[in-house]
């Protein structure tokens, strides 16, 4: 049996054509989708975070409400009384003490901004933002996602280091607008400058040390008085190196590494997400001021094991070995 063959007239597998591009949405069109996606999904975990709190609060009221109807039934009604009044100030000196310790926390974050690194009083971390031109638009949303993490990390220190963004403008400040109370009531210092510029008196003490991956050098404190940078980019492995290179030839400052092969299976793992970095600096510095008894080495393996999965770490006996070897050098 023949088959037939039918072919489209040149006007009409044209105008099919021209349909079908018509049909097609546009770059803008794409990534409006996209902000709405994720606006859609960002109200609706608060949405569950919301009616889970809820939810909480009401099984706590029941349960101190049945507490006090068996203890109404059983006490005398003055040693009920008495009952009341305790819980009643126990309750006033739990809301009073956490908020002493939230105007603490905040007076702390005020006081490290404030001061900045004047006199060498400080560490300073920041992040480098000037990475824009180089990631795509969806690119640039999760990296203010992740900017967002290192915030809520660096809020939550007891003794806060001096925490900057620079090069921060464009898309990258648009997206960051949508996070509670950016840019006014963050307690850190952001600015469109470029770090080079905000650094500019650091540099000429080559007191800056930007963190790489890709770095020679790995890097074992962090010293009062000098900045360390990150560099704020996500390129899915686009632009191997670029950091580094950048540092060393373009700026001609040191670079340095996390000392992760002594602690992390580095087969299994993928590169360290900006938060991820931020966070890992706030344990380690935390740890250091807190356990002064602690070794580098040991101060390294609790912070990496706080934030590294358990999957990408190396086993346990292999950490003992090399803290064995450590303190046979020192």
């Amino acid at each position: 049996m023949a088959e037939n063959n039918i072919t489209l007239p040149p006007s009409e597998a044209s105008n099919d054509t021209s349909e079908n591009s018509e049909n097609k949405p546009s770059k803008d069109e794409k990534l409006q989708k996209r902000k709405e996606r994720w606006e859609t999904r960002k109200n609706n975990f608060k949405k569950h975070k919301k009616q889970k709190k809820e939810v909480k609060q009401e099984q706590k009221k029941k349960n101190s409400d049945d507490f006090f109807t068996k203890m109404r039934d059983e006490l005398a009604p003055e040693e009920f009384e008495k009952l009341v009044e305790e819980n009643k100030k126990k309750k006033e000196e739990r809301i009073r003490s956490q908020r002493m310790k939230k105007e603490n926390l905040i007076n702390k974050l005020k006081q490290a901004t404030e001061n900045g690194i004047t006199n060498d009083c400080n560490v300073c971390i920041n992040v480098d933002c000037s990475f824009n031109d180089k990631m795509t638009n969806n690119e640039v949303i999760s990296l203010a996602q992740q900017l967002g993490k290192c915030y809520a990390a660096y809020k939550r220190m007891e003794n806060p280091f001096y925490m900057t963004f620079t090069s921060l403008q464009g898309e990258l400040y648009n997206s960051l607008k949508k996070f509670e109370g950016f840019p006014e009531k963050w307690m850190m210092k952001l600015t469109d400058q470029h770090f080079t510029k905000e650094f500019e008196d650091k540099l000429k003490e080559n007191k800056v040390i930007y963190l790489s991956a890709d770095a020679e050098n790995e890097i074992t404190e962090f010293e009062k008085g000098h900045v360390y940078v990150i560099g704020g980019i996500i390129d899915r492995n686009r632009h191997k190196n670029l950091c580094n290179e950048i540092a060393t030839k373009e700026y001609n400052i040191p670079t340095a590494k996390f000392p992760l092969d002594k602690h992390i299976d580095m087969k299994a793992c993928s590169v360290l997400t900006t938060n991820q970095c931020v966070e890992i600096i706030a344990d380690c510095i935390e740890l250091k001021q807190t356990k002064p008894e602690l070794t580098n080495f040991e101060i390294w393996g609790q912070a990496l094991e706080k934030i590294i999965p358990k999957r990408k770490r190396k086993h346990q006996e292999n950490q003992g070995e090399q803290v064995e070897d450590e303190s046979a050098e020192q």
